[in-house]
């Protein structure tokens, strides 16, 4: 995760941790080359990142992570959001 300080990142985090994955938060202060270093040790299956951050997480994936999945919150978790609810928990039903 390489998010703003908002309520999506407490929900991505616990969201995460209950579906049984490990949640890891990175510095928004770090560059591509210390992110390509974090990616490289954790070998994550997707990264969530802000706009901002978009460009440094692209460049340090590709540089040392490329079978990660870049998400964007804003386009991504943005579109799913707007989802009804209702709809939501047929995905959840077998």
């Amino acid at each position: 995760m390489l998010m703003l300080d908002t309520p999506d990142l407490i929900a991505l985090y616990l969201g995460a941790v209950a579906a049984g994955a490990i949640a890891v938060a990175m510095s928004s202060r770090a560059t591509a080359v210390e992110l390509a270093q974090i990616l490289a040790i954790v070998r994550p299956a997707a990264v969530v990142v802000d706009t901002e951050f978009a460009g440094v997480a692209a460049g340090a994936i590709a540089a040392s992570s490329p079978n990660t999945r870049l998400i964007w919150r804003d386009r991504e978790l943005g579109a799913w959001k707007a989802i009804p609810a209702t709809c939501l928990l047929r995905f959840g039903a077998s």
